[in-house]
Formats: structure tokens, sequence, C-alpha cells
């Protein structure tokens, strides 16, 4: 049971993502707003998942919720941070030998245009 004002919404994504908590950027009436997201609890944490649960407090956001729908409705894209879940960033190292392939693929292209 959710407190008055609080509402609990089910988001279906594109796209699976790790089941877990964090939060989600969302563009209404022109300005971004930030909302928790929940895990879904009949998935393992951290399976992947296309559901998430964002919860909105009205007193909170000044955001009413049908407000909130009609904005995810329209399709936009969102921004999701999970508190467990981080992309992997490259190392220095990593790049370094990417730009090194690289640069030997163009050297390579080079010796066989006559």
């Amino acid at each position: 049971m959710t407190p008055q004002g609080q509402h609990k919404l089910t988001l279906k994504l594109a796209q699976s993502i790790p089941n877990g908590r964090g939060s989600i950027l969302v563009n209404v009436g022109g300005t971004t707003q930030s909302f928790k997201l929940l895990d879904v609890r009949d998935v393992e944490y951290g399976a992947p998942t296309d559901t998430l649960y964002l919860r909105n407090a009205e007193n909170v956001s000044n955001i009413k919720t049908n407000t909130l729908i009609a904005a995810l409705k329209n399709g936009q894209t969102v921004r999701i941070t999970l508190d467990d879940f981080r992309p992997q960033i490259p190392s220095t190292e990593d790049l370094l030998k990417k730009l090194s392939n690289q640069v030997e693929d163009i050297r390579l292209q080079q010796l066989r245009t006559p």
C-alpha cells in the first residue's frame, strides 16, 4: 500500500537492463525531473529485465502522475542510472590499444592503394 499522493508506475523499456534500484531522468513540461526507480521483486536482482517501477511522490515532485505518464508515453529518451550496475569505463591502456590498432589499419590501407 502506497501513501496518499505517491504512485508506483510500471515502466516497460525498449531494451533489457539489469534489474536494480536507481533513478530515471524524464523531461516533463520542458524541465528534467529525477524519479526513484525500484527493482522488480519477481526477477532476480541484477538479472536482465525490461520492466522497472517508478515512484512519484506528487507532494515532493510537484508533478501530477497523469502528467508524468503523458510525458513517458510520448516515446522520449530517458536516462537511467542504476545504483549497483554501472557501465564499465575503458582504461587508458584499452583506449591506446584500440587507437594503435586503428592507426595500423590505416597504414595497411595506404599500402594497398596504388
